[in-house]
């Protein structure tokens, strides 16, 4: 049963929608993310499968380290949106601890053996909800995340369990569909993604495996320039958010502010530094390190670093192209923009799989 329960979260999550909350795209997504974990938790526990030798040791300590930094900070810098964040997103301290939870017992359950159909009906589903539910103001298909670049995003991490698999229909119509919706969504981050993604997958072929990521993080950190070049409007100016959420940062460099608090910082900060952010709501700091500078500080950075060397280097230990595919997508996407709980769960799903030491998936 945690096997389709994990399928679920990987795969079925993203096509979540109901009417109600502030979000009836997202608000819905976390809920069921948040239940869904539970239950893992539940089955884990019956199989007496808690006992703390049972985790990667060095996993557990960073872990434990980030849940009692959140702790703290409900001590001492806790705001109406501390623990369950914004009404519109719901990433507070409460989906922070489901999710460090979610990483420490997922890379212990394995998907089922038909994952890459299960990924294949995702992502045809996602293209036909983009199509039906058509564009923004800004004519970008959302499809049933509710947001351009998450659903890029989203459509990023199902593909590789496609040009993985040994189906050439598979491979063929995964990348017709994801090219549609990278094209239809208007995602600029997505598209360079992917664009590292094939990269990756050309390279593989000349390269061995590590040389071939070391350039695709390369390209990737070579990317993060693109913003301070860009001409783009007030509120399109990713640069101008991140100079924003870099000195927010440097006013809690220690602690940070507190998870769930970014965007009441970003807004007091912006009013001293008078830029345009004042006059927008910006909960995100449309990066997942800066959003880590911001609510944990030099911790909570150190931390996310020691995890993502963790967990990259165990996938390249295991060899696993597939999850180092995903991983090059979605982390890619998480650099530029704000994040769904999609998004989320994808990445702390791959981080765990680096600290599992039975073989890969791939």
């Amino acid at each position: 049963m945690a096997k389709y329960i994990l399928a679920g979260l990987l795969f079925f999550l993203p096509l979540l929608v109901l009417p109600f909350g502030a979000s009836p795209f997202e608000i819905p997504k976390v809920i069921g993310a948040e239940i869904a974990v539970e239950l893992l938790l539940l089955f884990v526990l019956l199989k007496n499968n808690l006992s703390l030798k049972n985790f990667n040791q060095t996993q557990l300590i960073i872990t434990g380290i980030l849940f009692l930094l959140s702790l703290l900070h409900l001590v001492f810098w806790k705001t109406a949106d501390s623990f369950f964040g914004n009404p519109f997103r719901l990433q507070g301290t409460f989906l922070l601890w489901h999710l460090l939870a979610f990483s420490l017992i997922s890379n212990s359950i394995k998907l089922p053996t038909n994952s890459s159909y299960i990924a294949f009906f995702s992502l045809v589903t996602l293209s036909i909800s983009a199509f039906i539910l058509g564009g923004d103001v800004n004519g970008r298909t959302f499809g049933t995340l509710g947001e351009a670049n998450n659903l890029a995003a989203a459509a990023l991490f199902l593909w590789p369990f496609l040009i993985f698999s040994r189906s050439q229909i598979l491979k063929i119509t995964g990348t017709i569909f994801l090219c549609w919706i990278i094209l239809s969504s208007g995602s600029r981050s997505g598209l360079i993604a992917f664009v590292i993604q094939i990269g990756f997958l050309v390279m593989l072929r000349q390269f061995s495996l590590k040389p071939a990521l070391l350039i695709s993080l390369i390209l990737m950190a070579c990317s993060l320039f693109l913003p301070f070049v860009e001409k783009s409007g007030w509120y399109e100016n990713r640069a101008e958010v991140w100079h924003t959420a870099l000195v927010a940062g440097t006013l809690s460099p220690i602690f940070g502010h507190g998870f769930g608090n970014t965007q009441s910082n970003l807004h007091q900060t912006s009013l001293i530094l008078n830029n345009n952010i004042q006059y927008q709501i910006v909960d995100s700091s449309h990066n997942l390190v800066l959003d880590f500078w911001v609510q944990g500080g030099f911790l909570g950075v150190a931390c996310l670093v020691l995890l993502l060397w963790g967990g990259v280097g165990g996938l390249i230990k295991h060899q696993a192209k597939l999850e180092l595919t995903a991983f090059l997508g979605i982390f890619t996407v998480m650099l530029f923009n704000p994040v769904s709980v999609v998004i989320l769960v994808y990445f702390w799903w791959l981080i765990s799989q680096g600290f599992d030491n039975s073989k890969p998936l791939s």
